[in-house]
């Protein structure tokens, strides 16, 4: 992997990283502190790609933009990459502001509309029992679970009208004919653009520089195999997507290398997988106590939800795979064990 000359965009400063498309960098009140977005020109207006969350800085940041660079022309579509709220989350007030058509794939539009019309108390008992599950105590599961739900105050509730997207379709968009590639691991259905033709490739979570996407499991499946689907996706883009394209990431700076940084990525899940099988060897291990074998430290509340999801990804996949058996104790606690 290699970065461009493209590689210090400032905060809240669009800059031109292709002929027509602008980086926009928001920030985020959170510790991974930025998201990008991107701004496509077309003849009769703007495409965004991703909008940042409903938080003062990425709304006047925002409100700069279409101040300056973008007051010449209106914003006519919106493209959503996925449902977490650092990228959809201002979706229904750039909707109120604007109204442009929204694209989406059909699983991350609808997963926005779940997470938008979720029951507070509902949720919480889900992401108790979850916590639990994995090996929390009850006072931590409920601080952790009680914090995670506040950040769907930073979501803006989207249209009920959208254009579908999905893998193998073309879009065209400032001149160029894009084609979309769906991946999941990070989300259900990300969306990514892919020009060919001037090899550009807009990866959003699903590769990033530096830096692996989360790959997680949650409440909503626990059983699930996400990182079973994030490995197979990496494949699937390495065979699709040329090596010398600009990667155009969701976080972090455009980069070159596309192909190998997925290998990057390919041996880092290796290494956590191994990590986890030695760790099982030993003993009995819940997904809690499994976050030091695979980050190589703890974590504060602030985050210790991700990492336990992260952990018990990581176990799921190795169940799949055979390599591991998981058993339920008696206060319902589940612990993973090597066949």
């Amino acid at each position: 992997m290699r970065e461009t000359e493209f590689s210090t965009p400032a905060v809240g400063v669009p800059t031109e990283v292709a002929p027509g498309i602008l980086l926009l960098k928001l920030p985020l009140p959170t510790r991974l502190n930025h998201v990008n977005t991107y701004l496509l020109e077309d003849d009769d207006g703007w495409t965004i790609i991703d909008t940042g969350m409903q938080y003062e800085g990425c709304i006047t940041a925002w409100s700069k933009v279409f101040g300056g660079v973008l007051s010449s022309k209106r914003v006519t579509r919106l493209l959503i990459t996925h449902f977490h709220i650092d990228h959809v989350g201002l979706a229904g007030w750039f909707d109120r502001t604007f109204a442009p058509t929204l694209h989406m794939s059909q699983t991350e539009y609808l997963l926005s509309r779940v997470f938008e019309s979720q029951d507070w108390g509902t949720d919480l008992n889900c992401q108790i029992a979850f916590f639990r599950q994995c090996g929390l105590s009850a006072e931590r599961a409920d601080e952790i679970s009680r914090g995670r739900l506040s950040y769907q105050a930073y979501r803006t509730p989207l249209p009920g009208v959208f254009h579908r997207i999905r893998a193998g379709d073309a879009i065209r968009i400032g001149g160029r004919d894009w084609r979309i590639l769906t991946g999941a691991g990070h989300s259900v259905e990300q969306v990514m653009l892919y020009d060919p033709a001037d090899n550009i490739f807009l990866s959003a979570d699903q590769v990033l520089p530096e830096i692996s996407p989360i790959i997680s499991v949650g409440p909503m499946l626990p059983n699930a195999n996400p990182l079973g689907d994030y490995l197979q996706f990496l494949h699937e883009i390495k065979d699709q997507v040329a090596d010398n394209v600009l990667v155009l990431p969701g976080h972090r700076n455009p980069f070159l290398g596309l192909h190998e940084r997925i290998r990057e990525l390919q041996r880092h899940h290796e290494i956590r997988c191994a990590a986890v099988l030695e760790a099982c060897n030993e003993s009995a291990l819940t997904g809690f106590d499994l976050v030091p074998a695979v980050f190589g430290r703890t974590f504060k509340n602030d985050v210790i939800g991700h990492a336990v999801g992260e952990a018990v990804a990581h176990a799921n996949y190795l169940r799949a795979q055979g390599k591991l058996a998981s058993k339920t104790g008696s206060d319902g606690q589940i612990f993973y064990v090597t066949l």
